[in-house]
């Protein structure tokens, strides 16, 4: 989110007085920075702090590996928790200039005056706000739309399969058989025969070619295990998010990076196709194993997260980009395989 809007008579909300009464101005910039973390993080508008409570943070695992229909039927939640960004209290707290205690402190009370979900905080220590949602950009509200579009693309593609030349077929024959008498059954019997013989030829030749147009590239890409399923993809991700999380937690020196699902689309799927293959053989080759494309964008946001305790990395997408698929000119990737005039 680029930004949102805010009302110049927002002091004077009930919830917003209530907290102001509590914390002064203080508690009230801390909760409008919590909303600013919120739309640059995610947009999915929800924002998970861990730290505070573990059996909330083991309950928010716990659903992170439940389907969509399982969390749905059981847990009766309707977001997906792997694409929700995690902070840790101590980087939320250093990213808004005041303490943990504080933090916590203004964020039980934001939820207690109405301003955040309670029952999402309740159990899972995620922050959420409904009306936070509703002054999205037209941006992010155009990125979500796209976003949940390209999760329903494989149900469109098998859905209805009746074509054009189907209805005009239809068509034509309800005309004819309108404009002929019925005079002979044994006739118009054997028309329907044939018509339905022929139906069942086009449905059968239609559904091959849109079977072929559906799953072309996806077939190709698997070949190549480059590119992840709809379900490895939300698990790669989670595990990323997780990496960068427990690094933070125990490293003095963090990265001040939650993966938003725009820049995790662009590891997991950008690139080069054939250059993607290479760098599976490659890896594959080494380890005497099957080493699909998402492990290898697992191994450079490693290299990436342990590279930062020796220098500080500004852009953490644009470092990880550089180490598969170089930067553009001169330099090369780090897992280009080695040529035939390198010693192999």
């Amino acid at each position: 989110m680029k930004w949102f809007h805010h009302d110049c008579s927002a002091k004077h909300d009930p919830k917003l007085q209530t907290l102001g009464s509590s914390f002064g101005a203080e508690g009230l910039g801390i909760f409008w920075c919590l909303l600013e973390e919120i739309g640059l993080q995610s947009d999915t508008f929800h924002l998970k702090v861990s730290g505070i409570d573990k059996e909330k943070d083991t309950r928010y695992v716990d659903l992170c590996q439940k389907s969509g229909e399982e969390r749905a039927n059981v847990a009766q939640e309707s977001f997906d928790p792997n694409h929700v960004p995690v902070f840790t209290l101590k980087l939320l707290a250093r990213n808004l200039f005041t303490s943990q205690q504080r933090l916590h402190r203004v964020i039980e009370a934001s939820v207690q005056a109405g301003l955040f979900d309670s029952a999402k905080w309740a159990k899972y220590s995620i922050l959420y706000s409904s009306s936070f949602e509703q002054r999205a950009d037209n941006y992010t509200r155009r990125v979500k739309r796209e976003l949940e579009s390209r999760r329903t693309f494989t149900a469109h593609c098998t859905e209805s399969l009746h074509t054009p030349s189907e209805e005009t077929q239809t068509s034509s024959d309800t005309v004819a058989e309108q404009s002929s008498p019925r005079t002979d059954i044994e006739q118009k019997e054997n028309r329907n025969r044939k018509r339905t013989e022929q139906t069942n030829m086009d449905s059968e030749s239609n559904r091959a070619d849109l079977s072929t147009t559906c799953q072309q590239e996806h077939r190709s890409l698997q070949k190549m295990r480059v590119a992840p399923t709809q379900e490895e993809y939300v698990r790669y991700s989670f595990i990323l998010r997780k990496m960068i999380a427990e690094w933070n937690h125990t490293h003095s020196v963090v990265v001040k990076w939650v993966p938003t699902d725009f820049e995790l689309h662009r590891l997991f799927y950008g690139g080069q196709p054939s250059h993607k293959q290479v760098l599976c053989e490659r890896m594959s080759e080494l380890e005497g194993r099957v080493v699909e494309y998402p492990e290898i964008v697992l191994r450079a946001a490693r290299r990436m997260l342990e590279s930062s305790e020796k220098r500080r990395v500004v852009n953490p997408v644009g470092w990880i980009w550089t180490c598969l698929h170089g930067n553009g000119d001169t330099g090369t990737a780090w897992l280009t395989p080695v040529s035939s005039s390198d010693g192999r």
